[in-house]
């Protein structure tokens, strides 16, 4: 386990775990519900459904749009909230992996040839 300085009855204790369960599903309840109700979840015409206008296409052909007319800017707002979680996960994984090298670095000059 790689954490600073935490124990396993630690971890436990402070339920740990279920954040890390229920966290991502309340995230995802929360960004998908409002969309739901928007009505931007329709086919994108690649044999599936995804935040997009209906009739397809519709901002770009002046056609009037009957649902999703802002499909757009849920896309590009959808984007951005993934872009900054892969970069909170890559920051995280850097320093874990800084954590384990410095680790092995410790307990190198303890190791016998």
């Amino acid at each position: 386990m790689v954490a600073q300085g935490w124990t396993e009855q630690k971890t436990e204790r402070r339920k740990v775990r279920f954040f890390f369960l229920v966290l991502p599903l309340v995230i995802g309840i929360a960004f998908a519900t409002p969309l739901l109700f928007n009505k931007a979840y329709n086919f994108t015409g690649a044999y599936s459904c995804n935040i997009e206008e209906y009739p397809l296409h519709c901002d770009i052909s002046g056609v009037e749009c009957t649902r999703g007319a802002n499909a757009r800017e849920l896309q590009g707002g959808m984007f951005i909230v993934v872009a900054l979680c892969s970069v909170v996960i890559l920051i995280f994984m850097t320093l874990l992996v800084r954590t384990v090298r410095t680790h092995e670095r410790k307990t190198d000059k303890y190791v016998v040839s």
